[in-house]
């Protein structure tokens, strides 16, 4: 690589153009696929890669189309991938039923197993499920309990520093989001994401959570009791399915109302369950959510034939935040003071860095150095706190920000090399992984490997 090339990480402007010109026409042809039901609207690749393999293959068997091969093995994957998590979480069900904790799953591996005809039509990435504590015990007694069984079934546990001993964790002490815990299945990686409330608040440092622990003790209240491979669990009603675990969860959460095709499936399944949109608009104006329904409605509603696909820009977000700041509080606003809280610390820590991350492109543009200047340094003995480690990779990435490169995360040899320097800096013992070719981009803790998200390392 030239020198610059190295330096040069502005995305032309055609560039640019031409990529939101094709995600138009992905939004458009996969619009047609699911609303309109044309199995020539969208390519195979395009089916395949928005999870809709299985639900192409059901529509097409039986019509004079051919069914391509490719779409025949990814429903094939998909269905072995249920079945892998469905054998995974029942596991893990039945421990944690036998320690006395009752479950409740929702969201897409729920609608997956217990709504959609068949369950390759709905892919997930996680299995959410919330729990709330037994008599008792109170919910830092049930994060502990929860977390303990979880470990003795074979997953690693993310959560806050007394459930947890795995370092690279996003629960900190400011962390007051609707998670209780996260567990990840050692062998298979599954993510099994563990929730205290079953809705979002405007941010995860937010301590106003009066009306999502309301809801959530609706969605309990109105549950059903099914069974999942002999185990009982609870699911939300047909209403609280479509409401809270769909049109609230989209649209109160950090995906900023992106709707996805899934959203028109899940809701058509849901109608043809028995869901009525009567339900929808008494359950929605109950719990205090009528203006988000009647967005989402405007955006999203198979009664209509209606999808909007398109992510929205940041003028139209902060529009959606408006209409639901009266139900939810203005999460752009929110969102705003909170990096404002921030931001006289967040300003000193990426004023430190900048000389470190100046450094590094100034040696990286003239060639890749042999040896990194994190390397000419002792380990130390320094312990990293969680907060501490966000706080440094945010102020390692908006230093290369402001010395013009906009995506370090492209860069992940030098991105890693200066956040290791950073964190060695303070006597912290951050060390590179390595493999046959040298120094990798992958840093460990003490043999821990972490993962500079925030950064944009490793997602």
């Amino acid at each position: 690589m030239t020198t610059a090339q190295a330096g040069q990480d502005r995305t032309p402007t055609f560039t640019s153009v031409t990529r939101r010109q094709r995600d138009r026409d992905l939004s458009a042809a996969l619009k047609a696929f699911v609303v309109g039901d044309d199995p020539s609207a969208a390519t195979t690749s395009q089916i395949i890669e928005a999870g809709l393999a299985g639900y192409a293959v059901s529509r097409l068997t039986g019509t004079a189309a051919v069914v391509d091969e490719r779409l025949t093995r990814a429903r094939v994957t998909l269905a072995a991938r249920h079945l892998t998590s469905k054998a995974v979480f029942s596991k893990l069900l039945t421990a944690w039923v036998d320690a006395g904790l009752e479950v409740l799953v929702f969201k897409g591996f729920a609608l997956a197993e217990f709504t959609y005809p068949d369950p390759t039509w709905r892919t997930y990435s996680d299995i959410d499920v919330a729990l709330r504590p037994p008599p008792g015990l109170d919910w830092s007694d049930l994060a502990r309990v929860a977390a303990k069984v979880a470990v003795d079934n074979g997953f690693t546990v993310l959560g806050r520093p007394d459930v947890s001993d795995t370092f690279d964790s996003l629960f900190g002490e400011s962390y007051h989001g609707p998670a209780l815990i996260q567990v990840v299945h050692d062998r298979s990686q599954l993510n099994i994401d563990v929730h205290c409330r079953v809705v979002h608040n405007n941010h995860v440092e937010d301590t106003n959570v009066t009306k999502q622990a309301a809801i959530t003790d609706a969605v309990w209240r109105d549950s059903t009791v099914v069974r999942l491979a002999g185990i009982p669990v609870r699911i939300p009603s047909l209403v609280d399915s479509a409401l809270v675990g769909l049109v609230v969860g989209r649209s109160w959460s950090t995906d900023s109302s992106h709707l996805r095709p899934h959203d028109y499936l899940d809701l058509r399944t849901l109608y043809d369950q028995g869901l009525t949109r009567a339900a929808l608009v008494e359950r929605a104006r109950a719990l205090g959510c009528l203006r988000t329904l009647r967005l989402f409605l405007r955006r999203c509603d198979p009664m209509t034939l209606t999808l909007d696909l398109r992510a929205p820009n940041a003028l139209t977000r902060l529009y959606f935040d408006t209409v639901h700041a009266p139900e939810h509080g203005h999460r752009t606003i929110a969102v705003r003071l909170l990096e404002a809280r921030h931001l006289p610390r967040r300003t000193l820590t990426t004023a430190v860095q900048l000389r470190n991350v100046s450094l590094h492109l100034r040696a990286w543009r003239r060639a890749p150095p042999l040896v990194w200047p994190a390397e000419r340094l002792p380990a130390g003995d320094g312990v990293l706190e969680r907060e501490e480690w966000r706080l440094t990779q945010f102020a390692v990435r908006r230093a290369f920000q402001l010395c013009g490169v906009a995506h370090p995360e492209r860069r992940p040899d030098l991105a890693a090399a200066a956040l290791q320097y950073a964190l060695r800096a303070r006597g912290i013992p951050v060390e590179r992984r390595r493999d046959t070719n040298g120094p990798t981009p992958e840093l460990e803790l003490r043999g821990e490997p972490l993962r500079p998200t925030v950064l944009g390392l490793r997602k």
